[in-house]
């Protein structure tokens, strides 16, 4: 299998950023990933496998996780012609993953079940008709986004002693931002 020159890596959870990681590692050269927080969590995106971190600067309860598609698209864009954009599946990603397809005119593919790079393209094979067919997408586009499903990449042991570069990445405000009010924890319905 081939790679890719640039996979850049997003999470919104931390418990899934070592598992798209060891994808971005496994299907390219260089590994570029986003993290929102501290100087710790970069630290734990070098150990995990990255081999550049954009910091998107400490984390804020009065931003969500798409309001910084505006400044990943801007870094993706500007540092390379042609990348992967891998993110989990949770439900932020994706939600950033739409707005990332829009603003970088990149194929996207969800629920990816396994992801190639043949070609220089980026294939994502993901179930169909609920479950009751497979189905084969190829991205033609020069950026492409996957959102993978769970399990889908082995994360590699964690290696304390890696470094790399260090971005720091200057927000910028999308234009119709969505506004946090609050934030109730969820309720079982009985």
């Amino acid at each position: 299998m081939s790679k890719i020159a640039n996979v850049w890596v997003f999470s919104d959870v931390e418990s899934r950023q070592a598992e798209v990681l060891a994808g971005a590692r496994e299907l390219g050269d260089v590994v570029s990933a986003f993290v929102i927080g501290t100087d710790g969590d970069v630290a734990k995106a070098y150990a995990q496998g990255a081999d550049k971190v954009y910091l998107l600067g400490a984390r804020e309860t009065s931003r969500i996780v798409e309001d910084y598609a505006d400044t990943m698209a801007k870094a993706i864009s500007e540092a390379a012609d042609s990348a992967l954009i891998l993110l989990p599946g949770t439900r932020c990603c994706k939600a950033l993953a739409s707005l990332l397809g829009v603003k970088l005119k990149a194929g996207v593919v969800t629920e990816a079940y396994d992801v190639t790079v043949e070609d220089g393209g980026v294939t994502g094979k993901r179930m169909v008709y609920g479950g009751l067919a497979h189905g084969q997408e190829k991205v033609a586009s020069p950026f492409a986004v996957m959102v993978v499903s769970g399990g889908v990449f082995a994360p590699e042991s964690e290696d304390a002693a890696r470094t790399g570069e260090t971005i720091n990445v200057e927000f910028v405000a999308p234009k119709a931002a969505i506004k946090c009010l609050e934030r109730q924890p969820s309720r079982l319905l009985r």
